[in-house]
């Protein structure tokens, strides 16, 4: 008799703990769809704490949001360009810094869309280091048009 009583009651919580962890996946789920705009989203495996043996879960990542040394996807580098390609066609002869704060993107993350352009001839570049200015491709500037483009270490 005790034997078939202890095994109902083990039979019981293992029941309610199962019932109880499947609400608690599905609140998670839901919070982490919230957080994300309402889309489909899986969940956040947890990861330690600094400083603490104790795990949390993860805090949700916004999906537009690059992450820090992550790469950017063929549509935010091609939207990128793009950009870049319109803003020196407008503004010609600016400084890599100048356009970075025009654009709202960092100095680095303009690298690649300037260097796919100049080799696409579609800007063109002139100068060396942080004096060097982008023109859109068939321009003049203003060294080449009075035939003073000085090279890194030309001599005079």
């Amino acid at each position: 008799m005790m034997k078939n009583f202890d095994a109902a009651i083990e039979q019981k919580i293992k029941t309610f703990v199962g019932e109880l962890h499947a609400l608690v996946r599905q609140a998670a789920v839901d919070a982490v769809r919230d957080a994300l705009g309402g889309k489909d989203a899986g969940v956040a495996r947890p990861r330690p704490q600094r400083g603490s043996s104790k795990k949390a879960a993860a805090a949700p990542r916004r999906k537009a949001a690059p992450v820090k040394g992550g790469r950017r996807s063929p549509e935010q580098l091609a939207r990128t360009v793009a950009k870049v390609r319109q803003h020196v066609k407008d503004n010609p002869g600016q400084t890599v810094e100048v356009i970075s704060k025009a654009l709202g993107v960092p100095t680095r993350g303009l690298a690649l869309p300037l260097a796919k352009l100049i080799k696409r001839q579609e800007v063109r570049k002139s100068g060396v280091k942080r004096n060097t200015k982008y023109f859109p491709a068939g321009t003049a500037s203003a060294e080449k048009t009075k035939g003073v483009a000085k090279k890194r270490g030309a001599k005079k």
